[in-house]
């Protein structure tokens, strides 16, 4: 086999040889011959070397003699030809670590620079290392962010409903009042944003109006874009009137003026945004390793719920037995029926106890079908997750046997007042006409 390579090496490499005259005596000649051999010794060489490099795996110059002889199969130009011997010679200059001891190895160096002399190569151009290539079709674009690296079970959910009633990232429920503009989120890729608006003038209770999404800039995925979403305004675009992106954004109309779906493929997340009577509703399903990516010091509700001052314990204001009056000592609406509406539509878990708050303390019916809303959208993102959070209260397990008046920023109900009154002037004129008989058994007694 070896015997073969050279062979064919040495035929494919003849013309190689400078086939010039000898020119005298000097360092590193050989004898006088008619054509000069080097070409012949190097060959010669290069088989040794391959002998001797399964004897000596340390010294890998075989790969170097390997690819020169390839590169000389066929004839070469002047420019081909010096373009091999300096491949061949940077290759061997590569292995002197491991080659240092090897006799070939230093005669192929100085072979191969002696060749290079020869063949002038000092004075011929090293061809374009950038040579232009073939045209191909172009390669599809790729547009991802690796979160989650397709693990299951490592999304999370948030959503936002009713009076409003908020579900985080934690898995956490609590009712809250935080009127006005409020972060639900708000990390590296993008951030969500909800203004609510008092649901009675001067009530605690709001409900949520406004929505607006950004998707912030991904390089080789999105430019930032901005979606927004108001009561009677539920657009199936983006602000810029755009429906996608090329391979990572992409809005759904479900239900016009009702229902639309955003879906962002490159980091595997998909928004829900909803009109329910008046008001909207949100919900988001995003990779673990996103959620994990918000900024410590945010206010983002998602991540870290509401703040104290802003929360509202539902328990403390769903009575029992009866009902919830107004200010105008009017019935908002009963428990019963609350409980009856909310029943009927099907809600239920903590979603129930939300319905019935929501009913008992506004009377709008509408936010039943909220309940029920943010309900189905928790089992379609998670639909593995269980419907009941961790932190929770059950519901209606307060007893308060007494009927509850609900009083919004205001001054103490009156009745309260009033009564206290009524018992104090009961109270001391009982004690007067006590003392008064006293006083005439004495008096009388003592005129006997």
């Amino acid at each position: 086999m070896w015997r073969g390579r050279a062979y064919r090496a040495a035929t494919a490499s003849e013309f190689l040889s400078a086939r010039t005259a000898w020119k005298g005596m000097g360092r590193r000649r050989f004898c006088s011959l008619a054509v000069r051999p080097s070409h012949i010794v190097l060959h010669i060489i290069i088989l040794t070397t391959l002998i001797n490099t399964v004897l000596c795996s340390e010294c890998k110059v075989r790969k170097c003699s390997d690819e020169y002889s390839s590169r000389i199969e066929n004839n070469l130009s002047a420019a081909e030809q010096c373009a091999a011997l300096r491949a061949y010679k940077e290759c061997a200059d590569r292995t002197a670590h491991g080659c240092r001891g090897d006799l070939n190895y230093h005669s192929i160096v100085t072979l191969t620079s002696d060749l290079m002399k020869d063949n002038n190569c000092s004075n011929v151009s090293p061809p374009n290392p950038h040579p232009q290539q073939p045209t191909r079709p172009p390669v599809k674009h790729v547009c991802n962010s690796n979160l989650n690296n397709g693990r299951r079970g490592s999304y999370r959910h948030c959503g936002l409903f009713g009076d409003p009633h908020l579900r985080t990232f934690d898995d956490k429920f609590e009712t809250c009042k935080v009127a006005g503009a409020w972060p639900l989120i708000d990390n590296t890729y993008i951030a969500v944003q909800v203004t609510n608006v008092p649901l009675v003038e001067g009530s605690r209770a709001t409900a949520t109006d406004k929505i607006t999404v950004i998707f912030k800039d991904f390089p080789g995925c999105v430019q930032q874009k901005l979606y927004q979403a108001q009561t009677g305004n539920l657009p199936a675009a983006f602000v810029d009137g755009t429906t996608r992106t090329e391979r990572s954004l992409l809005i759904k109309e479900i239900v016009a003026g009702e229902h639309i779906e955003i879906v962002a493929k490159y980091i595997s997340t998909k928004i829900v945004v909803r009109q329910v009577g008046r008001y909207l509703t949100f919900a988001i399903r995003m990779p673990s390793d996103l959620v994990n990516t918000s900024k410590k010091d945010g206010l983002e509700l998602c991540v870290k719920g509401c703040p104290t001052r802003e929360r509202i314990d539902s328990m403390d204001v769903i009575p029992s037995p009866n009902e919830i009056r107004d200010n105008s000592g009017g019935i908002v609406m009963s428990k019963q029926s609350a409980i009856a509406k909310c029943s009927e539509a099907n809600v239920t878990a903590i979603y129930f106890n939300s319905c019935v708050f929501d009913l008992i303390t506004t009377g709008d019916v509408n936010f039943t079908m909220a309940a029920r809303k943010a309900l189905m959208d928790f089992k379609q993102l998670l639909p593995n997750a269980s419907i009941q959070p961790r932190t929770t209260s059950p519901v209606l397990q307060k007893p308060k046997n007494k009927t509850v008046t609900v009083v919004y920023n205001t001054a103490p109900p009156r009745t309260t007042i009033s009564r206290t009154f009524l018992v104090s002037v009961v109270l001391l004129v009982h004690c007067s006409v006590s003392l008064l008989a006293n006083w005439r058994t004495h008096f009388v007694a003592l005129l006997i």
